[in-house]
């Protein structure tokens, strides 16, 4: 009889938590990312089809070169002329470290390329602004906004 009652109670629990509908709700939205280190990264995770290792490695080296650039902006205003000194050293600083850290041919290859490409971008950009009759410090300006990684 007690087995009976027993079994009967657990059915009918079973019978009310089995009746209840789950909530349903809409998915959350992916978060979005205003980090501008996180964005490039996952730009040139893309681009080089950087494995796991690759990518995190691609992360540090790009909140380093944010982060420098953060430090060398008081320097537009106050003094163009070490601004952009230091911002040409930190892109090269930045297009090594990439360099260095790509380890297949065909990521070698993308990186040549995109290199070749930047080149030839910035040639053109300061011939252009010769012609027009730049000054030189408003050349070497327009040429480090050229910049592909």
């Amino acid at each position: 009889m007690k087995q009976s009652i027993l079994l009967g109670l657990f059915l009918s629990a079973a019978a009310l938590l089995g009746a209840q509908s789950p909530i349903v709700t809409a998915p959350s939205p992916a978060p979005v990312s205003r980090d501008p280190a996180r964005l490039a990264t996952e730009a040139l995770q893309r681009k080089y089809q950087l494995d796991q290792a690759q990518t995190q490695t691609m992360y540090t080296i790009q909140r380093r070169k944010f982060r420098n650039l953060a430090e060398i902006e008081p320097l537009k205003a106050g003094n163009p002329a070490l601004y952009t000194s230091k911002t040409s050293s930190i892109q090269r600083g930045t297009q090594a470290s990439i360099r260095r850290m790509l380890n297949t041919p065909a990521q070698w290859e993308l990186y040549n390329q995109t290199q070749a490409e930047q080149r030839i971008q910035r040639q053109a950009k300061a011939e252009a602004l010769k012609a027009q009759g730049a000054d030189q410090a408003s050349i070497d300006a327009a040429v480090l906004s050229i910049y592909l990684e």
